[in-house]
């Protein structure tokens, strides 16, 4: 039996225990009124109740240390003997990393004043049986956490902030073009001809009409249509997919934001696409370190923004 089967065996026993006890491992709600972020900025003997993520423990005997992690970050717990009630501490043998709990308590400073919770009230809210990677072997390789994205998420937290920067990426660029008067629409992903570039579809089959279908590989036939409808000015974000090569910096199934305007030239567009580039820089406050490549580096963006210009039509200016 390896290891992590023993965990597994382990923790399948603690569950079953916990059951017997009347303890629901798994309850369907716990009123959090404090993210671990808002704890840390409370005042000494404030009163706080908030839940997360056990990521380790260190069990002292008379006192237990904890790493509790919610989305906000990360904050020690303290169960200590005398402060804390003897009923916390039975139901914290049950508890292992990975662990979902809720507690109460209020916060203090530890003798090396770290700032933390003194647990008054524990609860637990869901009981994990597969063990966590280890923190410095357990998940190093680029395609496994890039396929398993949840528990790259749970031990490099850094990650998170892709995940918040797309955020703001795709909101920024949606407030600027509607303020510039751009209609968001959204197109088929299901298509009976597929156009709009050169790539090789996915094929499906609608059971309903006995007809093949296609999935997207591209809006830009959709979006034109809508222009040759009336609308002056459309875009949208959407999901492509391509059938053809796959590695970790390449998906066949992507996101693209891709806009249309009637009336305007090449260099019109051009000089949009830098705005947007400006502002996505100034929303994610992004400092330039090589302002003298500043050009450059937006051109290349801006080449490579799905705009698809033969590069004799840009200024030498530009470079």
């Amino acid at each position: 039996m390896s290891r992590e089967d023993e965990i597994i065996r382990e923790r399948m026993k603690k569950l079953e225990e916990l059951r017997k006890k009347k303890i629901n491992p798994y309850p369907n709600k716990f009123d959090k009124k404090d993210d671990i972020s808002r704890c840390l900025k409370a005042k000494v003997g404030t009163k706080v109740k908030t839940a997360g993520r056990v990521m380790t423990k260190r069990d002292m005997g008379n006192i237990v240390f904890v790493k509790l992690r919610d989305f906000s970050g990360d904050m020690q717990i303290v169960l200590q003997k005398k402060e804390t009630p003897n009923a916390c501490f039975d139901l914290f043998g049950y508890i292992d990393s990975g662990d979902f709990i809720g507690v109460e308590g209020k916060i203090f400073k530890t003798k090396t004043g770290q700032l933390s919770v003194l647990v008054k009230k524990l609860e637990i809210l869901s009981k994990s049986i597969s063990p966590l990677p280890e923190k410095w072997h357990g998940l190093q390789d680029k395609e496994e956490r890039y396929r398993k994205r949840y528990l790259d998420l749970i031990m490099n937290p850094d990650v998170k902030e892709v995940f918040e920067k797309r955020e703001k990426i795709i909101n920024v660029l949606r407030n600027l073009l509607k303020k510039e008067k751009f209609l968001e629409t959204e197109i088929p992903v299901l298509q009976p001809v597929y156009g709009g570039a050169s790539a090789t579809p996915f094929k499906t089959h609608l059971n309903a009409l006995d007809i093949d279908l296609f999935l997207t590989i591209s809006p830009e036939l959709y979006l034109k249509r809508l222009v040759v409808g009336g609308f002056e000015r459309v875009f949208t974000f959407a999901r492509n997919f391509r059938n053809e090569g796959v590695d970790y910096q390449h998906n066949p199934e992507f996101s693209e934001m891709e806009y249309y305007i009637a009336y305007k030239n090449f260099e019109y567009h051009i000089w949009f696409t830098e705005e947007l580039f400006k502002m996505l820089i100034k929303e994610l406050k992004i400092k330039d370190k090589r302002r003298r490549r500043s050009k450059r580096t937006l051109m290349l963006l801006t080449w490579t923004f799905s705009l698809q210009f033969p590069r004799n039509f840009i200024s030498r200016d530009w470079l």
